[in-house]
């Protein structure tokens, strides 16, 4: 049984973690914004976590005393051609999805140093990989939290830390649903023809939160874990297919690559 801190567990795959987790009797500390849209979940502890907010990933931290594994999933998604997306918005999606991860990382890491033994989960995606039209901000902050990731794997593994990056493909979740989206007339064709297939691959393909979660419970219960995993739907077979040829074909002309 171990003692493991989930963020962004108001929703999709982070309700799911903690619903998952704690059916296999692991102490699970439940973080997100609002304490009121934890109060539902099976959690042992239950913490306000802002992400975006350096003396709120302190105090819970705190809170959450002894931790044995970490699992960063919370995130923030926008959509739109990058010219198109306002750079204070860039800065937010950053703030959220890299440095308070990596707040949450040097908060849990000096403990688990000492006790030479810890895990540190970041879930990332196949966009932290490579960069689909339309998802360059959300690609731009995976790829950085997968680099970060990276370098700590082997700086906290001389102590006994595993880093791992978890790569889920797409999920059915209400994420992409409430992404904000932006658009500027010049790319209409790209939003709509990427955007309709994209909407048809995720009807016939998404795996549900739940399916991701325990895939991810799973993975616990391996002694060492490769710095990547890919998780869900043909996520390995979609790594080995896709690339800037193969996202051109997704769009027709003028949109080639």
């Amino acid at each position: 049984m171990a003692r493991i801190l989930v963020t962004g567990a108001t929703r999709g795959l982070g309700r799911a973690l903690v619903t998952e987790l704690s059916r296999r009797d692991h102490q699970v500390v439940a973080t997100g914004r609002r304490l009121q849209d934890l109060a539902d979940l099976p959690a042992t502890q239950r913490l306000v976590l802002d992400l975006t907010d350096p003396e709120s990933i302190d105090q819970a931290m705190a809170a959450a005393g002894s931790l044995d594994v970490v699992i960063n999933n919370a995130a923030m998604t926008v959509s739109g051609p990058v010219e198109a997306v306002p750079a204070s918005l860039v800065e937010q999606v950053l703030a959220t999805n890299v440095v308070g991860p990596l707040r949450v990382m040097q908060a849990a890491l000096p403990a688990m140093r000492e006790r030479g033994a810890g895990r540190i989960l970041n879930i990332s995606s196949p966009a932290g990989r490579f960069a689909p039209p339309l998802e360059g901000v959300y690609s731009a902050s995976k790829a950085a939290l997968e680099m970060l990731s990276e370098a700590i794997r082997f700086e906290a593994g001389h102590f006994g830390v595993q880093v791992t990056i978890i790569q889920p493909g797409t999920i059915g979740t209400e994420m992409a649903d409430r992404e904000q989206k932006f658009e500027l007339p010049a790319y209409a064709l790209l939003v709509n023809q990427y955007g309709q297939r994209f909407a048809r691959y995720r009807q016939r393909r998404a795996p549900s939160a739940e399916q991701i979660a325990g895939e991810i419970a799973d993975l616990l219960d391996r002694r060492r874990l490769p710095l990547r995993v890919p998780v869900g739907l043909r996520t390995e077979r979609l790594f080995a297919r896709l690339s800037p040829s193969v996202l051109g074909r997704l769009v027709r002309s003028p949109y080639k690559w």
